[in-house]
């Protein structure tokens, strides 16, 4: 890499760094340009020269997020293939819920001004990444031979993408957007496991259901406590 490309490679993520800081104090409302390259220590022309606009500065975001939460997975220790899906899933959370001023912010945003080219694209990354996991269980004889793992990885994604899109605008908490998704992958690894897995496919749906229902009325106490609606 020459020094304009590095350099050009550093003004980037100070714009992207700058932007990160003004959706999490003001949502995307607050990423103006003009603030955006203030508060980045470069010229109002150079956010525009590095980014085709305000649409792919977000997805910009959205792509870090995913990559960094493909850095938390690829730490994690040997588990079954099943124990892996939840476990990619928590990372996924974990991305989303360290910073949740900034999480919430950043997925609003991208809900109320999606792009139809960019997003599709991000979102299939992690569908793929969930596809291999489960093609992983099929070998493993915990999925069943007849189960497409494409298909259940792509449901098993817009399962998560509604509990995040529920924690994103207030109705889950974390805990309850934790138990959301992890309950609705127990169900499908139950529907999809093999003969030989069915008991503890059972034990583990159970489990999910027994911690759904405790975070669900948790929140529920919450909103009385709080006056609100349960």
């Amino acid at each position: 890499m020459g020094l304009r490309e590095e350099q050009q490679g550093q003004r980037r993520q100070r714009i992207l760094a700058a932007a990160k800081r003004l959706i999490r104090e003001g949502g995307a409302e607050a990423l103006v340009m003009r603030e955006l390259a203030r508060r980045a220590e470069v010229s109002l022309a150079t956010p525009y020269n590095l980014f085709a606009g305000k649409a792919d500065i977000l997805h910009a975001l959205l792509i870090e997020s995913v990559e960094q939460t493909e850095a938390r997975q690829a730490a994690l220790k040997e588990l079954t293939p099943f124990a892996w899906c939840f476990a990619v899933l928590d990372c996924a959370a974990d991305q989303y819920t360290q910073d949740a001023a900034y999480g919430r912010a950043l997925m609003r945003a991208l809900w109320e001004q999606p792009d139809p080219t960019l997003t599709p694209k991000v979102w299939q990354r992690s569908i793929s990444g969930m596809a291999e996991l489960f093609r992983r269980a099929q070998a493993a004889g915990e999925l069943g031979d007849e189960i497409d793992p494409d298909l259940l990885a792509y449901q098993q994604f817009f399962d998560f993408l509604i509990a995040l899109e529920g924690w994103t605008f207030g109705y889950l908490d974390d805990a309850g957007f934790r138990a959301q998704f992890r309950y609705g992958l127990a169900l499908s690894i139950n529907a999809a496991c093999s003969e030989e897995g069915r008991c503890k496919a059972r034990d583990l749906l159970l489990a999910c259901q027994s911690d759904l229902a405790e975070a669900l009325e948790a929140r529920r106490k919450d909103g009385l406590r709080h006056g609100g609606e349960a």
